[in-house]
């Protein structure tokens, strides 16, 4: 069976470069035509137009392992996924890993007999947010918007705690983070108020000696009329990081409301 699987092999190099270069740099505007949507922020999901995919955790984690990882060996995947376990006992949890996502979510897979990889057809949360955080411009927030505002609630993988899933939501935190700053300044451009504050103040909880963050709201108070709490947002972060990291803030901040402080 496991011949049976192998046969839609990436059949040229001009083909391996499409699926790696769908999997490394989607397109937000391909996403539309997905097959497959697979979320990673809070729980793992999988789904198709005919609804959700249930697959048991060894899989789950094998797919995960290819969303964030890109094209990769079997051998990488022997290792990561089951480190405690010998090279020949990790490559067969591999092989029945796959024998079973063939069957159950059959082509979302592209293999061959070293290589494997998550077909061009999927989407994935976290490559559209990355996609968003590494785009010029604000011109594709609407669209992302969605997704930004998830991840903003939801972590990576949420309950796992394997070394390699903690590493990888280490550097997607930071992502989460830009993801709804950038997203707050759509916003604010826009001149949706409330929207840009609440996103931004996202940001913050998630990275409280953030100044970016805070920028946002303070401006957009400003912007708005409301000096008052502009001024508030101000004093709560200086005396936030006079009391933690005994540092005042940035004199770009301090000027968004030095006009301000006394009215």
């Amino acid at each position: 069976m496991l011949g049976q699987f192998a046969a839609p092999l990436l059949p040229s190099r001009n083909s391996t470069s499409r699926l790696r270069e769908a999997i490394s740099h989607p397109s937000p505007w391909g996403a539309l035509m997905a097959h497959w949507d697979l979320g990673l922020f809070g729980t793992w999901s999988l789904h198709t137009s005919n609804g959700r995919v249930r697959l048991n955790h060894r899989e789950q984690r094998l797919l995960a392992a290819l969303a964030l990882h890109g094209t990769t060996s079997r051998a990488f995947l022997a290792d990561l996924l089951w480190p405690d376990s010998d090279r020949a006992q990790g490559l067969e949890s591999v092989r029945v890993s796959l024998w079973t996502i063939n069957h159950r979510a059959a082509g979302l897979v592209a293999v061959n007999r070293e290589r494997l990889a998550l077909s061009a057809s999927a989407r994935i949360d976290v490559h559209d947010l990355e996609a968003y955080v590494q785009s010029c411009g604000l011109a594709a927030s609407e669209q992302y918007a969605k997704i930004v505002e998830s991840a903003g609630t939801a972590d990576l993988l949420q309950g796992w705690a394997e070394e390699w899933v903690t590493l990888e939501r280490e550097r997607m935190h930071q992502i989460r983070v830009r993801g709804l700053e950038k997203l707050a300044e759509y916003y604010f451009s826009r001149g949706r108020f409330d929207c840009a504050i609440e996103t931004a103040g996202k940001a913050a909880s998630l990275e409280p000696f953030r100044e970016e963050a805070y920028g946002i709201i303070i401006r957009t108070h400003v912007s708005s009329g409301d000096h008052a709490s502009a001024v508030r947002c101000y004093r709560s972060l200086t005396t936030r990081l006079n009391s933690e990291l005994g540092v005042d803030p940035s004199g770009e901040l301090a000027s968004l409301v030095r006009h301000l402080r006394y009215r």
